[in-house]
């Protein structure tokens, strides 16, 4: 019998922690204050029509209307929130999900114009 996979999680240094939320999959997600000092650091999505606040981004992982699969790395998920009256309407939020199938690290965010970088939808919001 071939041994169970265990996922390790590492402990997450506390005052990292800019925030934790749950996504509509029941998996926990966290964005770190040092990986938003590092995008902020390197000038990454800073003005609009680009920029996402790292409020936006707990929206988009709480309430996105849809979740892909990355066509770049398998164990990232692309969450995706529609804003038609954006300019750039596409919210996104990448999700590293490496160390814990349950509990991933928003490690990029920002607005496009269109969905991008995807092998497809994983989730996806019920039309109400």
């Amino acid at each position: 019998m071939a041994p169970k996979h265990r996922a390790r999680r590492e402990t997450v240094d506390p005052f990292d922690v800019e925030w934790s939320t749950t996504d509509p999959r029941g998996r926990e997600v966290t964005m770190l204050k040092s990986v938003a000092e590092a995008r902020e650091s390197i000038g990454k999505h800073q003005v609009p029509p680009e920029f996402l606040s790292t409020d936006d981004v707990r929206v988009v992982i709480e309430e996105p209307n849809r979740i892909d699969e990355s066509a770049q790395i398998a164990f990232r998920d692309i969450y995706y929130r529609e804003e038609p009256e954006e300019e750039y309407r596409y919210s996104r939020a990448v999700v590293d999900f490496r160390k814990d199938p349950n509990h991933g690290t928003v490690i990029s965010w920002s607005r496009y114009q269109s969905p991008v970088s995807s092998y497809g939808v994983v989730w996806k919001r019920e039309e109400t």
